[in-house]
């Protein structure tokens, strides 16, 4: 998905691949922001579709029916656009034009025609983790600043194990 970047300077002799968080943080705070996606080393994924990952996560979805919503939304729009492509050329036939060739909408996953694609459930969790992994600092600051009132919520103690954990 991403190309392989070798430094320009000859003493360096460094290589980085795209997705290489590095990179990303090399452009200035308003563009980092503003990229539209989280490049991972198998792909990427959309910022708007991670932030809809990590709302049905925290509403109890899961990945795997959100792999389905997606995989669901992807296929429609591939019918869609071959139903668009069918009507065009009904038109046209019905308009007295005459097609050589006999037209093919192509397969969903063909790389050379329409190249659809949708990530697994796999990599939907290993790029939340990644995301979870990226904020942790920021999160375990607010489980620190908790109040003990929310702490005797946990039943199952992990915060205050994770506490624990933190100031010992």
């Amino acid at each position: 998905m991403s190309r392989r970047l070798h430094c320009q300077n000859n003493a360096c002799k460094n290589k980085f691949s795209e997705h290489d968080p590095r990179v990303v943080s090399q452009l200035p705070p308003e563009w980092q922001h503003a990229f539209p996606a989280v490049l991972t080393k198998r792909s990427g994924i959309d910022k708007k579709v991670l932030f809809n990952l990590r709302a049905s996560i925290a509403e109890g979805m899961g990945p795997e029916p959100f792999y389905r919503i997606l995989k669901e939304n992807h296929m429609r729009r591939y019918y869609q656009l071959q139903i668009s492509f069918m009507s065009n050329l009904y038109a046209k036939l019905k308009a007295g034009s005459v097609i050589t060739l006999k037209p093919k909408y192509p397969e969903f996953h063909d790389n050379n025609g329409y190249g659809g694609f949708y990530p697994s459930s796999r990599y939907l969790v290993n790029v939340y983790t990644m995301l979870i992994l990226m904020h942790e600092p920021s999160l375990l600051g607010q489980i620190a600043k908790a109040s003990g009132k929310v702490l005797k919520i946990d039943f199952s103690h992990k915060v205050t194990y994770l506490l624990y954990l933190i100031l010992t």
